[in-house]
């Protein structure tokens, strides 16, 4: 899990931003701010405001940034070829049956 709320402190801290001062922008106590970064109760809406005050995109943090390695691409290539094919046969298969429901139907 992110821990956002010491994402922010120490990103306050490196840049010389005070908790206090950052709490009188987003018009709460600094008890309250405190109180949500030490907890991680942080709402969309405030991480955007807080974001924004501070001119930093803090929901990169939530970003997964890996790559697939070429092993992977190539793993998922020959999966999504099999699956593919096996869609193709499952289509034939229900058009076949509803040749023989068809049929069926109309011998009663």
């Amino acid at each position: 899990m992110i821990d956002i709320g010491n994402i922010i402190k120490d990103y306050c801290y490196t840049h010389k931003q005070s908790i206090p001062a950052l709490a009188r922008s987003l018009r709460v106590s600094h008890t309250t701010l405190y109180d949500n970064l030490n907890f991680n109760t942080i709402t969309l809406q405030r991480l955007s405001q807080i974001s924004s005050i501070l001119n930093h995109n803090f929901f990169t943090y939530f970003l997964d940034n890996t790559s697939p390695t070429q092993d992977e691409l190539l793993r998922l290539s020959a999966e999504n070829k099999e699956l593919t094919a096996r869609v193709a046969s499952l289509q034939k298969e229900v058009t076949y049956l509803q040749e023989i429901n068809s049929l069926l139907k109309a011998r009663t």
